[in-house]
């Protein structure tokens, strides 16, 4: 539950790290109720006569969801970037278009250095290093 609620505690931070698996949960939060609300608005505008008047809300629903979760996602981009010790300032290929797509794809599957690295302390816990140390 930490890792579905840590993107929204830490909305405004883009220092330090963040794992996969976090990044991964809050895009399927994003995008999940996304995809279900968008395949029901397309089918009824598909019908070619006057829209139902709760496609109107459903859009509206559709963007605020969007701008609420517009600065958490790119903070989360930021803080992925670091975890392999990259800067956030490539989180701008995300804002490119089709290719931008594939950039917070790739983000998402590139693992993190293990251990400490110039951004921060794994956020996977222990460094191998620290961990050999415990068990002499």
């Amino acid at each position: 539950m930490d890792l579905l609620l840590r993107p929204w505690r830490l909305y405004s931070d883009s220092s330090g790290r963040s794992r996969r698996s976090e990044f991964w949960l809050f895009y399927l939060l994003k995008y999940g109720p996304l995809f279900p609300l968008g395949f029901v608005m397309g089918m009824f505008d598909a019908g070619g006569t006057e829209p139902p008047a709760f496609l109107g809300a459903a859009g509206v629903i559709f963007l605020l969801w969007l701008l609420a979760t517009f600065v958490p996602s790119i903070t989360l981009l930021a803080r992925r970037l670091h975890d392999f010790d990259a800067s956030g300032k490539w989180l701008l290929a995300s804002f490119v278009p089709y290719l931008g797509f594939l950039a917070v794809i790739v983000i998402g599957l590139v693992p993190g250095t293990k251990g400490e690295n110039g951004r921060g302390e794994d956020p996977r816990g222990l460094d191998p290093d620290a961990m050999a140390e415990v068990f002499e």
